[in-house]
């Protein structure tokens, strides 16, 4: 058919019409059904047993019991032809006969040359019935009219189909673009995922790192806080024992000034006491010059009283007595005397020691304010000290906070990271089914279905071997190119594997794995012998006219 032909859409009666198919035709069609009905079952057996030496047809016609299917079914047809009944289901059953020729190749010149045969056949018939012209006429007519008819149908169906199958060349041809642009964009996306998984790999090693530096840092933050608040406690208690000492050391300078002053009024005291112990030296040599001359005129008195006899005996007397007082004066000044230097040394010494415990006072209140100052600078130092520690014990507190943000984001980064690697994982699945999918929906969809001869579901015991592979089950499908094998594990044989495949009533087959999905092993036969030709024909047909039957 022309691309730029429309289908053929014409009704029952406009067919009809055209083929000038009326009831007086329909009439004469019936009266010449009377005639050829009775041959028929031997028209027909002639013409297969002609179609059985043609070389090309001679497999679908020599199988046992084939010509009298074939030769039954025939006489249907043509009874129905003849009955003049054309209504929708003649008109579908004459487009299936041309449906099913396309199906296994049958070109539309053996369904023409069918048609000459039995014309040839049925027209010496009806001559020779020996009705009078117009009958006879009548009746040629409407059986040619009734073939033509039949044979258009067919053929329009043919030529649809053929128009189906260049269609299909070019669905297939867009499948194939299709398959190839999902395939690549499935494979970009897989890849993408993959390098997904890798990132997230990668990802999920960074936050296991980061998750163990962030324990680490908090543990040690945890620490440094310790430590700080450590310090800080520290600290304060420094600063408070600085200020204690500071105290203290105001207390000590206080009571070393007073003692300071103290040992000066000391000093004064002792200086004084020299002076004085001077003075009594003083008196005791002017005493001891007294007594001296006391003496001197006690001896003198004595002198006297003896010169002056009894008249100066009382004198004598008073002069002893002032001698013996003269004598014990000077003996209590020589007492004195030596106290007072006793006095003087012990003051001399008092004295030394006061000037040193003055000179030793004023080192210690210079001490006293040194220490002082320094007291000042490290209860500044300590303040300062303390206020850092507290800083730091923030700054301390603010990195555990952090450390602990850390460990929970590094803990969410390494969920995230082990759900991205899910969700790639589980894109990579999608992918991979999805491009099993649609590979299988293009494949197994009409517009994708690359098989060059007719194959239908079919169910034949096989023992596949391939390699060291060994298998029995049932086909699920079957054609004379290869089969679809039930049964067998999808990693039992790689595509490419070749072996020997035994079909249970038909033969030995050279086989090749030409894939596999979740439906099965889809092998193709590499050399197939003529008998096993055959018979797979057979069964194709035998279906097929199952399928026209029903």
């Amino acid at each position: 058919m022309p691309k730029d032909c429309a289908p053929d859409t014409a009704s029952v009666d406009e067919r009809l019409t055209f083929f000038r198919l009326d009831q007086s035709a329909r009439a004469a069609l019936r009266d010449a059904r009377e005639v050829l009905m009775p041959s028929l079952p031997d028209v027909a057996a002639r013409f297969y047993r002609r179609l059985a030496g043609v070389e090309r047809l001679a497999p679908m016609i020599t199988a046992a019991g084939q010509v009298d299917r074939l030769t039954k079914a025939q006489v249907t047809h043509w009874g129905d032809l003849l009955a003049g009944q054309f209504d929708d289901g003649f008109f579908a059953r004459a487009k299936r006969v041309g449906q099913a020729h396309d199906r296994i190749g049958l070109e539309p010149r053996w369904h023409v040359g069918a048609y000459a045969h039995f014309l040839d056949d049925m027209v010496a018939l009806l001559l020779d019935k020996g009705w009078n012209k117009d009958r006879t006429r009548a009746a040629l007519t409407a059986v040619q009219r009734a073939c033509l008819l039949d044979m258009e149908l067919a053929i329009s169906a043919y030529a649809q189909s053929g128009e189906a199958t260049r269609l299909k060349q070019e669905l297939l041809q867009l499948t194939d673009r299709i398959e190839t642009d999902i395939d690549h964009t499935v494979s970009d996306v897989a890849a993408q995922a993959v390098r997904m998984v890798d990132s997230a790999d990668r990802l999920g090693g960074i936050a296991t790192d980061l998750h163990d530096a962030a324990a680490v840092m908090a543990e040690a933050a945890s620490h440094a806080l310790s430590d700080v608040q450590a310090v800080a406690t520290a600290t304060e208690q420094l600063e408070a024992a600085s200020r204690a000492i500071a105290e203290q050391v105001a207390q000590s300078a206080s009571v070393t000034d007073t003692v300071a002053r103290q040992a000066g009024d000391a000093a004064r005291i002792v200086s004084g006491l020299a002076q004085a112990t001077g003075r009594i030296s003083e008196v005791v040599r002017l005493v001891q010059t007294i007594a001296a001359q006391t003496k001197l005129l006690a001896l003198n008195a004595n002198i006297e009283a003896a010169r002056a006899g009894d008249a100066g005996r009382g004198f004598a007397v008073v002069a002893g007595e002032v001698k013996s007082l003269a004598r014990q004066t000077e003996e209590a000044i020589g007492t004195v005397n030596v106290q007072a230097g006793d006095i003087r040394q012990a003051t001399d010494a008092t004295g030394r020691s006061v000037d040193g415990m003055v000179r030793d006072i004023r080192h210690v209140d210079h001490i006293s304010a040194q220490v002082r100052d320094a007291t000042a600078q490290q209860r500044q130092a300590t303040a300062e000290i303390s206020s850092s520690a507290l800083s730091a014990a923030d700054q301390a507190r603010q990195l555990a906070n952090q450390a602990g943000g850390m460990l929970d984001h590094a803990r969410m980064t390494g969920d995230t990271a082990a759900e991205v690697r899910a969700m790639a994982a589980g894109v990579n699945d999608m992918l991979t089914a999805l491009r099993r999918r649609v590979t299988e929906v293009l494949r197994q969809s009409t517009a994708g279905d690359r098989r060059r001869s007719v194959r239908l579901p079919l169910s034949v015991g096989y023992q596949a071997e391939f390699g060291a592979g060994r298998v029995t089950g049932r086909t699920l499908d079957l054609s004379t190119e290869g089969c679809l094998l039930h049964n067998v594990g999808t990693g039992m044989f790689a595509p490419g594997s070749r072996g020997d495949l035994n079909l249970d009533g038909i033969g030995a087959v050279r086989a090749c794995v030409r894939g596999v999905s979740d439906a099965g092993i889809h092998v193709g036969f590499d050399a197939v012998p003529h008998p096993v030709q055959v018979t797979i024909r057979q069964m194709i047909s035998q279906r097929l006219d199952g399928y026209a039957r029903t």
